[in-house]
């Protein structure tokens, strides 16, 4: 079952409507509520032109009796969303992977017959998904699900080996463009892992607990999360690691760091919510440096979810107790916030149910989708014999890093590509015309290819162009 919604904003409405208009495109997903308290997964779309759409969809043989029914945790920027659901015949929970086309898969890892079954977490650009699962003894384990479907199981060192014990996976962003994974054990003397991409691990210890807080880890390897105190009443707190070190911290004026939703970007930005004395919600920034930035969404009493995409622009939601609603919202990175607060956009998200619980939309996860990888040849397209020569094929688009090659034709004699900068130098020695094909990759291995050619002259000849 698919709807599919589109708000066309008009450039003069831009200027009334300033949140829709900025310069990228970015896909949200998380669950929402229905009148009957039953959730359903969403996808919205806010792209450049000013264009703000979603999409709500289930799972086909979920249990639409049940509070879980369809639940999307994480999606990437081709699209592809992962979650988990409710199997309405086995009550169990199962995993899901959602195409960009809507076509939906489910699956299960071999032996995941316990209470919580197959639970899906987070995809990275790659379309890898990670999760968790329950044996028959209540054990959980790890699992990754790579693109092709092939699922490999694993159990982080020193997890513990009885009921409600082992390998569990809580966040959006538990997997990172590498492969990467990091999780929380349970059971164990330490309490975070981190997989790395050789099936090696490194595990730490919070100085609260974390069984099912949420983690984080950025495409460096770099680990944000949230721990609570052992003591009552349990406020939470966040951490960062790296390289080897943990540092814990709170937003100024923070309670409560709410353990339920973290986030953290390339530039090493961590996004969470907190609570202040007087229990009131605001979310928070916390830059690689240690300096914050807090924000509050209008209306906002209760924090919740703030994920957040790779260029900073974060994604949550913000609870009114008198509605018993959460309204999503997006900020920006120049500090603009949409709340949905004006009629056209609170349609999205508010029809959808009107009580406790009802009518409300969850963001989990928020992704920056890039614009199309493109190639330019170099801006120097002549030369002449024992001259240097220096100019640069450009990319742009697509997902950095880049590499560069030449996959046909040939440059001039003694001119060279580097491969990671574009750069082709060299000094010429033998006149001609030289027509080549130039390649850029990006790191989620999209190609681009450009035509180019450069003509080499003799000082004080210059080249005469054959005409055809």
């Amino acid at each position: 079952m698919k709807k599919l919604f589109v708000i066309a904003v008009l450039v003069l409405a831009c200027v009334s409507l300033a949140p829709f208009c900025h310069a990228n495109t970015y896909y949200i997903t998380g669950p929402y509520y229905d009148s009957s308290g039953i959730q359903h997964g969403f996808i919205v779309t806010s792209t450049a032109e000013g264009v703000l759409s979603y999409e709500t969809f289930d799972v086909a043989d979920a249990d639409q009796s049940n509070l879980g029914a369809s639940f999307p945790y994480s999606i990437n920027a081709s699209g592809v969303v992962c979650g988990t659901y409710r199997q309405v015949t086995t009550e169990r929970l199962r995993g899901f992977v959602r195409a960009a086309d809507g076509a939906i898969t489910t699956f299960d890892v071999a032996g995941s017959t316990g209470n919580n079954g197959t639970q899906a977490i987070a995809i990275n650009a790659s379309g890898v998904i990670v999760g968790y699962w329950q044996d028959s003894s209540q054990v959980y384990h790890g699992f990754i699900r790579a693109a092709d479907g092939t699922i490999t199981s694993f159990d982080a060192p020193g997890a513990g080996t009885g009921s409600n014990e082992g390998t569990v996976l809580y966040g959006w962003q538990a997997i990172n463009a590498s492969g990467q994974i990091v999780g929380n054990i349970l059971g164990g003397s330490d309490n975070i892992f981190i997989r790395n991409t050789d099936g090696t691990f490194v595990t730490f210890l919070t100085p609260g607990l974390t069984d099912y807080n949420q983690v984080a880890i950025d495409d460096s390897g770099v680990v944000a999360g949230t721990y609570e105190d052992v003591t009552f009443p349990y406020p939470g707190h966040a951490f960062v690691y790296s390289s080897g070190v943990l540092t814990a911290f709170d937003p100024p004026g923070s309670t409560n760091t709410f353990v339920f939703t973290i986030g953290i970007d390339n530039a090493g930005t961590i996004s969470g919510f907190f609570a202040d004395a007087s229990d009131i919600g605001h979310g928070f920034l916390r830059s690689s440096g240690g300096s914050f930035t807090i924000f509050t969404p209008s209306g906002s009493e209760y924090g919740g979810f703030a994920a957040i995409a790779s260029d900073g622009t974060v994604a949550g939601d913000s609870f009114n107790d008198l509605e018993y609603t959460a309204y999503p919202y997006i900020r920006y990175t120049d500090g603009t916030i949409d709340v949905y607060s004006i009629p056209s956009c609170a349609a999205l998200f508010i029809p959808m149910g009107t009580g406790d619980n009802q009518g409300t939309a969850e963001p989990f996860s928020i992704v920056y989708v890039p614009a199309a990888l493109a190639l330019l040849c170099p801006l120097a397209n002549t030369g002449q014999v024992s001259v240097p020569y220096s100019s640069s094929l450009t990319a742009s688009g697509g997902t950095p890093p880049y590499r560069f090659s030449i996959i046909g034709g040939s440059l001039p004699p003694d001119l060279t590509l580097n491969g990671s900068t574009g750069l082709i130098s060299g000094t010429p020695t033998m006149a001609g015309t030289y027509p080549y094909t130039a390649q850029v990759t990006d790191s989620l291995s999209n190609t681009a290819t450009a035509n180019c050619q450069i003509v080499i002259s003799i000082i004080g000849r210059p080249h005469i162009f054959a005409m055809t």
